[in-house]
C-alpha cells in the first residue's frame, strides 16, 4: 500500500486530516484525522490508496491505529480501514475492521484481516484501502498500513 501518505487521496473534511507532521510510529510515518464534534455534514472523513488484487488470490490488509475521544454518531460508526472492490453496486468491502468500529480513546493497537479475492473478480476493477474516522468525532493517528499477498490453503469444510 505504501507509506507515502502525501500520495493517498483526502475525503471529506481535507482539512481533518494532517498528512507529514513528523510523527512517528516507530520508524513508520503517520496520518492525524481529527474532527471536532458538531462537524456532521459529511459521513466518512478518510484517506484511500488505489491497490492491485488478484482474482483467486488471498491478502492480508494490516495497519496500526491509536484514538483520543472518538464519539460515534451512531451504532455502525467509528475508526476503521477497509479494501473496497471498486465496482461492486452492493457495496460490500472485502474487508471492513474492526467490528465493532473503534471509538473513546486506546493507546497504539494492530488490526489485520485476511480475505479472498473472488475467481470472477473484474480485473478492470479499481479496488483502494481506505483509512477512516466514519460518523464520529475526535482523534484518530494511524501508521503502518500494509496489504500484502499471502499463502491460500484452500477452503474450511464445515
Amino acid at each position: 500500500v505504501g507509506e507515502d501518505f502525501a500520495k493517498w487521496r483526502k475525503h471529506g473534511y481535507d482539512d481533518a486530516i494532517t498528512v507529514g507532521d513528523g510523527v512517528t510510529f516507530g520508524d513508520h510515518p503517520t496520518v492525524l484525522i481529527s474532527l471536532a464534534e458538531g462537524r456532521r455534514e459529511k459521513l466518512s472523513t478518510h484517506l484511500s490508496a488505489p491497490i492491485h488484487l488478484e482474482p483467486g488470490k488471498r491478502y492480508r490488509f494490516s495497519y496500526f491505529a491509536k484514538t483520543d475521544g472518538v464519539k460515534r454518531w451512531s451504532r455502525k460508526a467509528g475508526v476503521t480501514g477497509c479494501v473496497w472492490p471498486g465496482n461492486r453496486s452492493d457495496n460490500e468491502t472485502f474487508a471492513n475492521f474492526p467490528k465493532p468500529y473503534l471509538d473513546g480513546t486506546v493507546g497504539w493497537l494492530h488490526f489485520a484481516k485476511e480475505f479472498d479475492i473472488p475467481a470472477d473478480f473484474a480485473t478492470d476493477a479499481k479496488p483502494h484501502v481506505t483509512l477512516r474516522l466514519l460518523l464520529a468525532s475526535g482523534t484518530v493517528r494511524f501508521a503502518a498500513p500494509l496489504l500484502e499477498e499471502i499463502e491460500s490453503f484452500g477452503t474450511l469444510r464445515k
